[in-house]
């Protein structure tokens, strides 16, 4: 809710209706860096001959896209409408690949992209329980997002209806063998599976995370091999686990590095997109030297 404070009284300031569903769509596809951290690709896109989903996106960090989807659900609940949109997107590749292809000048393969990391995104002013409840299982890759307008002020936020105790794989069986495929090559991460409780440095991840999420307003992703660090949906440091170290790595601040323990190592021809320095953490690391470096990147991406 929002309030207005006039003459020492407090007033709620309602809502505002957007004119109509285009409205969010444009506003989405227009802001969709902003918004979900994402590169726009296209919209009213036609995955198949009965299925076409309002936008496109990509995710750069993890080299996967993103299904977008704003209009009123009305007829279809959303995990019939997300199955529908991934059975059709795993038949259609083809379509996706040369889509990334038109749109960043390329010439890439399918086996240059994470298929299994694909996600859809549901838009919309209002959700119903029925809805929060059915995407609510962790493994499921349905994110829903809550957008509301004020005016000339619009709030966007996360549904945070995920229960880990929650796995759709394991309760359900869908008897199509579509479906199942779905099921079967889409995979969620959760940090319990990236740094789980026998891994050595599990405490030395936590306390760093801590630190880490000690600066405002910072989302933790975990990955299939990691977890990234990110401000605003865009990402400011990535970490996995060694055997001996956890492995860090930052962005390059677009003043430069200031790195005066010398804890760093340049990583930028590797190619890890903008991550471009490393460094390792164990439990004798001074997490305060690892902080100076880190909020270097934060500030970046912040500013």
């Amino acid at each position: 809710m929002l309030f207005r404070v006039k003459n020492s009284v407090l007033q709620e300031i309602q809502p505002t209706k957007f004119q109509r569903e285009k409205e969010i769509q444009t506003f989405i596809e227009d802001h969709m860096q902003e918004l979900l951290g994402i590169r726009f690709l296209d919209t009213e896109f036609w995955i198949d001959d009965h299925n076409r989903v309002d936008s496109v996106g990509f995710d750069e960090d993890n080299k996967s896209f993103v299904l977008i989807e704003d209009k009123a659900i009305k007829d279809r609940g959303l995990v019939d409408q997300g199955f529908a949109y991934l059975a059709a997107l795993f038949d259609r590749k083809e379509r996706f690949v040369l889509l990334y292809n038109k749109v960043y000048k390329e010439s890439k393969q399918a086996d240059y992209f994470d298929w299994s990391q694909t996600r859809i995104a549901f838009i919309s002013t209002e959700f119903d329980r029925h809805q929060t409840d059915s995407t609510s299982f962790d493994d499921l890759p349905f994110d829903l997002y809550q957008i509301k307008k004020f005016g000339d002020i619009i709030s966007f936020d996360r549904v945070d209806n995920k229960k880990k105790t929650l796995n759709y794989k394991n309760r359900i069986k869908t008897g199509s063998p579509k479906l199942d495929n779905v099921l079967d090559n889409i995979a969620v991460y959760i940090e319990e599976t990236t740094f789980p409780e026998d891994y050595r440095l599990h405490d030395c991840y936590l306390r760093m995370r801590d630190r880490i999420c000690d600066l405002e307003d910072v989302t933790v992703v975990p990955l299939k091999t990691g977890v990234s660090f990110k401000l605003n949906g865009k990402r400011f440091a990535y970490c996995e686990p060694q055997k001996s170290a956890i492995r860090l790595m930052i962005n390059n601040p677009s003043k430069g590095l200031d790195d005066p323990y010398k804890l760093c190592i340049d990583i930028a021809f590797r190619e890890w997109g903008k991550l471009s320095w490393e460094m390792k953490v164990n439990d004798d690391t001074d997490l305060n030297k690892i902080m100076l470096l880190v909020k270097q990147s934060y500030d970046d991406v912040k500013h």
